[in-house]
């Protein structure tokens, strides 16, 4: 097999849960995703770990956060850093179920929270995590061959 010459292209290697907690742990900013009318919205936000969730405060209206049935709303959350010169890097998206968190709490957050926010779009909101879904952007060692029935040549 002849490897081909030129820069070799980046590729994400998953990273366990554990290291991306820790790299969510150590940014403020992100972006929320929500959906609205069927389609995805997204904004800046910025973010703390507080016990065994994630409170953002985010340019959102309030009521891009409600359900037909008052449930929580489905989103996701993303962050990442990527030297665009080097092409390497990481990301962190942390999916799960958000509510607002009620106004007496939110002037805390807002307090200590960066936010791209005004008037009505200052919503801050509380999330359960799903889980937390990291992957670092880096080179591959080796091109391996492609697997081909059930073993590698």
């Amino acid at each position: 097999m002849t490897l081909p010459s030129g820069p070799r292209p980046p590729r994400l290697i998953e990273l366990p849960d554990t290291r991306s907690l820790e790299l969510l742990n150590d940014t403020s900013h992100g972006h929320i995703v929500v959906t609205h009318c069927g389609f995805p919205v997204v904004r800046p936000a910025g973010h703390v770990l507080e016990g065994d969730s994630l409170v953002i405060r985010a340019a959102l209206a309030p009521d891009l956060l409600t359900t037909i049935a008052d449930e929580p709303s489905a989103v996701a959350y993303h962050v990442h850093e990527i030297d665009p010169g080097s092409g390497s890097g990481w990301e962190v998206t942390v999916p799960g179920f958000a509510e607002p968190v009620p106004p007496h709490a939110a002037a805390r957050y807002r307090d200590s929270l960066p936010g791209w926010t005004h008037g009505g779009h200052d919503t801050v909101l509380r999330l359960a995590p799903l889980g937390y879904h990291g992957f670092r952007l880096g080179h591959p060692l080796t091109l391996v061959p492609e697997a081909r029935f059930g073993h590698v040549p």
